[in-house]
Parts: C-alpha cells; sequence; structure tokens
C-alpha cells in the first residue's frame, strides 16, 4: 500500500511544499504479530537530515484494531482502534517526543472519538471515524479522520509536542504542517484519488504569500482581535475554505468563505506565528503564514 500526503514545510521553511510518499515495503513476524514496514520514501527538499529518508513504522491490524511500535520503548501500542464509538477513545504511549527518553506515562496521545460513520470508496463501505485530542493530551495534530483501512487522512502518524525543547524528535519527522491525504494505493482497496488537487503530486509553486496580493489579503498582519480574508476575484458559484493551524498542525480555525471579504475574531488565540491554507472547491490554492500579537 502506498500513501501520497502533501507537506507545508516545517516551522523553518512553512512555504516549502512538497509530496511526502509512505510505502508498505515488507512484512515480517515481531512477537508472534504479522507485521507490515511502511517506510518514508521521499526526503524534503528542506533539509534531509530531519526527514529520515526511509526511516520505518512497524504495524500490525488485529480485530480492528491497528497497532505500531513505538520505536522507543520497542512494545506495541494502539495507534486505531475502530470498535470504538462516539464518545469513546484510546491512549497512544511510547511516543516521547525527545528519543533520549524512555518513559511511556510522561506524554500519552489521548484520542477521543466524535462520532462514527461509513464512507463509500471504490464500491468498499469503510468506517470513518472523526477524532480529536482528549482533555489534557499533550500532543496535537492528531484530530481529524481516520478511515478504516486508509489510516489518518491529515497525517501519517501522530506528532507529539510534549517536550518544546527539542521540536525535532517526534515520531516520524520535522514537518509539523501537513496538509491532507492525496492518495492512496491499496491492493485491497485499489488506487482512490480525494480529489484534494488536480492530481496526487501537484504542488501549489507560484502560490506564495507574497504572490497572492491579487488573489487573497490577509489583513491586519500582525493582528491581535481579529482578521480580515479578501478574495481579489470571489466567485459566488465556488466554494471557498479558509483553514489556519498553530505551528504544531493543530487547526485552530476553518470556516468558509462566503463572500469577497470574512471578518473573522482571533479573540482568545495564543500570540506567536501561524500558517493559513485557502482552498477553492476543496482544493488548495493558497497558503501563507499569519503572526498573532
Amino acid at each position: 500500500m502506498k500513501w501520497k500526503y502533501l507537506a507545508i514545510g516545517d516551522a523553518w521553511n512553512p512555504k516549502d511544499h512538497f509530496i511526502t510518499t509512505f510505502k508498505a515495503t515488507d512484512t515480517f513476524t515481531v512477537d508472534g504479530h504479522r507485521c507490515t514496514l511502511i517506510r518514508n520514501m521521499t526526503a524534503a527538499s528542506t533539509d534531509t537530515s530531519r526527514l529520515a529518508l526511509g526511516s520505518g513504522f512497524i504495524t500490525y491490524e488485529e480485530a480492528g484494531v491497528v497497532y505500531l511500535l513505538s520505536p522507543v520503548t520497542k512494545k506495541f501500542t494502539v495507534l486505531y482502534d475502530f470498535n470504538k464509538k462516539a464518545g469513546e477513545g484510546w491512549s497512544i504511549y511510547g511516543m516521547p517526543q525527545n528519543l533520549s527518553r524512555t518513559d511511556t506515562v510522561a506524554c500519552p496521545i489521548s484520542v477521543v472519538v466524535d462520532s462514527v460513520q461509513t464512507v463509500t470508496i471504490n464500491g468498499i463501505n469503510l468506517k470513518k471515524m472523526f477524532v480529536s485530542n482528549g482533555s489534557g493530551s499533550l500532543s496535537y495534530a492528531f484530530q481529524g479522520v481516520i478511515i478504516e483501512g486508509i489510516g489518518h487522512t491529515t497525517r501519517p502518524f501522530p506528532w507529539n509536542s510534549c517536550i518544546s525543547s527539542t521540536p525535532c524528535y517526534h515520531i516520524t519527522d520535522c514537518i509539523s504542517h501537513y496538509a491532507g491525504l492525496r492518495c492512496i494505493d491499496s491492493g485491497a482497496i485499489g488506487f482512490y484519488d480525494f480529489k484534494t488537487a488536480p492530481d496526487c503530486d501537484w504542488l501549489p509553486t507560484g502560490i506564495k504569500e507574497e504572490q497572492t496580493g491579487g488573489i487573497y489579503t490577509l489583513l491586519p498582519n500582525p493582528a491581535q482581535d481579529h482578521i480580515t480574508m479578501r478574495i481579489g476575484s470571489f466567485s459566488a458559484k465556488t466554494g471557498y475554505r479558509l483553514q489556519v493551524s498553530n505551528l504544531v498542525g493543530q487547526t485552530v480555525h476553518s470556516s468558509s468563505l462566503n463572500s469577497g471579504e470574512t471578518k473573522i475574531s482571533i479573540a482568545g488565540w495564543a500570540p506567536g506565528l501561524y500558517f493559513y491554507t485557502v482552498y477553492e472547491d476543496n482544493r488548495l490554492t493558497g497558503t501563507g503564514k499569519l503572526i498573532v500579537q
């Protein structure tokens, strides 16, 4: 199986867009479980030393539960549990951000199921779970949608921000802002394009913040109490959506843009750097950064 995700740089290079490919390459037995090795097949154009090209993650599935081998404790932990109902959840253990740590208690990732639906992909009915971060969880960027047989539709694996002083030692890589799953190619499900871009490998090159003045304008920037998104060539026939995420990829705002000028309150937002993305009919067409004071 193969997954393709769009990544939008990291805290150091927020505008470097690239496609990250993960692929199931090998099967073998670990502790009596028939496991699959999932490798990162892509190197980031910004800093390949941080992306861990070819690094592998070992998983197996049993009775609707997907398990992941902790790279630190060398023990399996629950990654997805498709048996859970709305209001239930699970914890992902053994993912301390600093790889020199071996404890599994200090940095659990708490996941809560908000709702469960069914989605049909290539004629196959699959369970679709909407999840969020549990109360007290020190992790971000694992909320979103998880689909049975596919995985998370925003990012490939959890990103644990437990230790802010060492931001580049977490489970997968140092890409803090994924923009979603583009395509999958599975022996069981087949090829499927989520239609969030013209094709699986399309990159929004040339749509950088400095070049969107005639298309999208986010003001004021820096901002304190509110922001206003202006669309230079607004069309009532197009569905516009604005999404804002923080440095660790947590979505702090998502809303439709129903006019050429939309005012949004940012009261209560923590001061700092944020990334915004604009979608037209579910296709990413603009990105930029926002500073909140």
